[in-house]
């Protein structure tokens, strides 16, 4: 099963993919606003209230995949969160994290636990995305997905 961090409309994105591969997930946003957007275009219901009172009631070890797309301030401390609470395989929105710092942290911090986290990029020469290619002996827990 999957676990969906973020209700907006990013996250309403990934809905539409999921639910044409008809895939299970759950989806975890913080605000009665979005989630009731996330409804009215999805049809499905996330949980309200954020990841840690989320973690509060939910064993996360039903989840084998999760997907973060949460505003650019919380994406790698919940990524963090995430592969602390045992979940291996993470596809987090660009740019992962605010800094080179902040992603290497990430980076690191994955790499410890064994851990896949994927960037979606969709810009094959984003600056970014280039430093993380050739930081691949600092960075060998992330994998950069790069399309046209």
């Amino acid at each position: 099963m999957i676990l969906m961090i973020g209700a907006g409309a990013m996250a309403q994105e990934y809905a539409k993919v999921l639910n044409g591969l008809e895939r299970n997930y759950a989806v975890v946003g913080r605000s009665e606003a979005s989630a009731s957007k996330f409804k009215d275009v999805t049809g499905i219901s996330p949980f309200v209230g954020g990841l840690n009172k989320f973690c509060e009631t939910t064993d996360l070890t039903q989840y084998e995949f999760a997907i973060v797309t949460t505003g650019v301030e919380q994406l790698a401390s919940t990524t963090m969160q995430l592969i602390g609470q045992g979940i291996k395989k993470i596809l987090v929105e660009k740019p992962a994290g605010l800094d080179v710092q902040e992603i290497a942290e990430l980076a690191n911090y994955a790499e410890s636990y064994n851990a896949q986290v994927y960037v979606a990029y969709n810009r094959r020469f984003s600056h970014l995305c280039l430093l993380l290619k050739t930081s691949s002996n600092k960075m060998a827990a992330f994998k950069v997905l790069i399309s046209n």
